[in-house]
């Protein structure tokens, strides 16, 4: 009669331990999903203090990157064309147009509605802790 309860309460712990491994699996994958969520809200290029022009480029895409940080995007003219540069998070560069360009290998890309002016440049944060999403 004992080995048959033993065995019963076995069954019971194999069990609660299956569950709690599922509820911990289940559970870092919404943290992780939370997270990525926290990371792409709102990204926006914030106009840096002391540009010629206040209209930021447009940024699109989802950040498929893990880690926070920022890029700092700078223009400047080449041949008579305008290229942006961006670094900090990613390194890339390419043309300043209304195309968009991607900003690296993480999934954002960046879109220049208007002609900026080679003074300018503007920060990315990820997250964007400027957001106002970011508070209530």
């Amino acid at each position: 009669m004992a080995e048959k309860a033993v065995a019963a309460a076995q069954v019971t712990l194999d069990n609660a331990n299956a569950s709690l491994i599922n509820i911990k699996v289940q559970q870092d994958t919404a943290v992780q999903n939370a997270y990525a969520t926290l990371l792409n809200t709102s990204i926006t290029a914030t106009v840096n203090p002391g540009n010629i022009d206040t209209v930021a480029p447009t940024i699109s895409g989802t950040y498929t990157g893990t880690e926070p940080g920022e890029y700092k995007i700078k223009v400047y003219g080449v041949s008579g064309s305008l290229e942006f540069q961006a670094s900090g998070l990613e390194f890339s560069t390419g043309g300043a147009s209304g195309v968009p360009v991607p900003l690296g290998k993480r999934g954002l890309s960046i879109k220049f509605d208007s002609t900026p002016s080679t003074a300018d440049s503007w920060t990315i944060y990820i997250p964007n802790t400027y957001s106002s999403c970011m508070w209530p």
